[in-house]
């Protein structure tokens, strides 16, 4: 999976360097500015592209921390799954269910998924 992510990142790399190189050709055929555009125009491009890559990158990381971080909850013979809860100062565990039900328990089982 993270082979994939790096072999994506590679491509879109290499797409943009081409795609910058192509508005570069393009606009300096033009006499605008002294070539001001044809240098210009592809760094905006490339800023816009790679910040984009960039943001990208990081939500692929969020979302896999994400999921290394989930549990599952037994409460009276029941399970639950979910990614935080909090303990209490009484040794009971507070979190919230799939439907969005905020359970207290005092007797638990908590299995960490992987």
């Amino acid at each position: 999976m993270a082979t994939d992510l790096i072999l994506r990142l590679i491509f879109h790399f290499f797409m943009t360097i081409g795609i910058c190189i192509l508005i570069h050709v393009f606009f300096s055929g033009f006499d605008l500015y002294e070539n001001f555009l044809a240098i210009f125009i592809p760094l905006i491009f490339f800023a816009v592209s790679t910040t984009l890559a960039f943001i990208a990158v990081q939500n692929y990381i969020q979302s896999n921390s994400e999921e290394k971080n989930c549990y599952e909850i037994t409460v009276n013979e029941k399970s639950f799954k979910t990614s935080d809860f909090k303990t209490k100062l009484d040794g009971s565990i507070e979190f919230t269910a799939n439907d969005g039900t905020v359970i207290r328990a005092s007797e638990y089982e908590i299995k960490k998924l992987n």
